[in-house]
């Protein structure tokens, strides 16, 4: 019964995620289509139809998985490949799920009994002096927390804009200046180890035990089998105080350092911390170590991944970002359709409106029709109200502007907005451009065309980026369309995931009819 909860419950939080990123489940059957997902597949790379069946089967039939074990794997792929906020579970196995239970369980017997052996045992080894011991244990275990948080905190923060958060978080504002450098960190990290190696050599001297003669708090005499497993790994080698640093005065700091860097920085007494660090190496007790450092060569420069430009972006400058631009183009014998498509995920809740300029078109004697819903980070769907539409026209292009609010209420974290606009053209247009100016998950293209063409030519997206320096956009890439057959139809998609900053698609594709009086085609005034 488990395991059937566990898999409906991961099916249904799959298809929810798939909706927030405005996918349909007719996309990702064109990702496995324009083998996109290949990057992704590494081992099962033999088992890609598997995998697209099975999606098929749970995103566009909404039935239950068929094959377990397909489906663990497709849950994996598509979270690496669109970065999904999943928080189910992804391997559903019976032994795998008795041992993700049994882990819970010897987890939380081991924190219980480890604490047990520590405090029992000082209790028993020094009668008089054990609470002021256990005391100054989680003092410097405090201290430690400190410095393992701090570690984590100024790796991440040393290359932010803190200065846009200097109202909200002054302190943190003012520390960053002492490690925004790359000296200025290896300095705090000098000195933090030299805090952190002295700490753990006198956690360890306080929880240093020997083994009791009755077992402490039961009072009954301390077997011998006990004494040579438990006793000797728990208090003769100080494994207990050695578990209780490692929980309190290191994982936990460090895992709340990496959700929330800015609020630990921002935490009193870390201003003492780090100047205490920074000063102790300037006297020079740490310049050994850096002397041995020096001697492996010089820097490594690592480009950044458009992933993490995204999340930056996203979660800590402006709180909100495109998830996704998808362009669907509809060619009959007798006129052209387009719907377009936006979504934006909101990270920080309260902003009142947002804007979306990524819509472009070529030509003109058009009408967009515009529409739009809020989803909710638990699926259920709010209503917009459009403040605002403008279009500006330059070089026979035209660049749409919407501007949109909640109906009722503010933003929310973890809504998702998407909009779309529907434009009928009585001509074939055959061109289309896409300028991404924000960081952006995904850019999809589809063409559709009914019935059959009696000529069809090339079918193309070239890539061109912006140059920084000359400001002008330079030709990176050239794809062709996947085209196949599906429903009577031809179809033909493009996807890339995670597009550089102010890259620029242009789409060009090429069909006529028979029988049908020659289109004009839509030209650049």
């Amino acid at each position: 019964m488990l395991l059937v909860t566990a898999i409906t419950t991961a099916a249904n939080e799959l298809r929810r995620e798939i909706a927030r990123h405005a996918l349909t489940p007719h996309d990702i059957d064109a990702l496995f289509q324009s083998g996109r997902l290949s990057a992704y597949l590494g081992a099962d790379t033999g088992n890609e139809r598997a995998l697209r069946e099975e999606a098929q089967r749970v995103l566009v039939k909404g039935a239950k998985p068929g094959n377990v074990r397909h489906f663990e794997r497709l849950l994996v792929l598509l979270d690496e490949a669109l970065d999904l906020d999943l928080t189910c579970r992804m391997s559903f196995h019976p032994l795998s799920l008795a041992m993700h239970y049994l882990q819970r369980g010897v987890a939380a017997l081991l924190m219980v009994f480890t604490l047990y052996m520590l405090i029992a045992g000082q209790q028993a080894t020094y009668p008089d002096t054990w609470p002021l011991r256990l005391l100054g244990f989680f003092a410097l275990l405090g201290v430690l927390a400190v410095y393992e948080g701090l570690q984590i905190s100024t790796a991440l923060l040393r290359l932010k804009d803190l200065y846009s958060l200097r109202d909200r978080y002054p302190r943190a504002h003012g520390l960053h200046r002492l490690f925004r450098t790359e000296e200025g960190l290896r300095k705090f990290f000098a000195g933090r180890q030299f805090f952190v190696v002295i700490v753990v050599f006198f956690a360890a001297q306080l929880t240093a035990m020997g083994t009791p003669e009755t077992l402490p708090w039961i009072d009954i005499p301390t077997p011998q089998w006990f004494e040579r497993t438990f006793g000797l790994v728990f208090w003769d080698l100080g494994i207990a105080g050695a578990l209780c640093t490692l929980w309190v005065g290191q994982l936990a700091p460090q895992f709340l350092a990496n959700r929330v860097p800015v609020r630990f920085l921002e935490m009193p007494g870390m201003p003492l911390a780090l100047r205490a660090a920074i000063l102790l190496d300037e006297i020079g007790i740490t310049t050994p170590g850096t002397w041995l450092a020096n001697l492996a060569g010089g820097h490594e420069s690592v480009p950044p991944s458009p992933r993490e430009a995204y999340r930056e972006y996203v979660e800590d400058i402006h709180q909100y970002g495109t998830v996704g631009i998808r362009k669907l183009w509809r060619v009959t014998p007798s006129s052209t359709s387009l719907e377009y498509q936006m979504a934006a995920v909101i990270h920080r809740g309260g902003l009142d409106t947002l804007a979306d300029d990524g819509l472009y078109l070529y030509g003109s004697g058009f009408l967009p029709r515009f529409s739009g819903v809020i989803i909710s980070a638990d699926g259920s769907e709010r209503p917009i109200e459009h403040v605002a539409n403008a279009a500006e026209r330059v070089n026979g292009v035209t660049q749409f502007q919407q501007l949109v609010t909640p109906e009722t209420g503010h933003y929310l974290p973890g809504d998702t907005l998407v909009l779309k606009t529907t434009v009928e053209f009585e001509t074939n247009v055959g061109e289309d451009v896409v300028v991404l100016d924000r960081p952006t998950k995904y850019v999809a293209f589809r063409i559709v065309l009914e019935g059959e063409p009696s000529e069809m030519g090339e079918f193309t997206v070239v890539r061109s980026d912006l140059d920084p320096v000359l400001g002008e956009y330079r030709r990176v890439a050239e794809h062709e369309f996947q085209i196949r057959r599906q429903d009577g139809e031809i179809v033909c998609d493009f996807i890339d995931f995670y597009p550089p900053v102010n890259a620029e698609y242009t789409l060009r594709w090429d069909c006529s009819y028979a029988d049908v009086a020659p289109q004009p085609v839509a030209t650049a005034e």
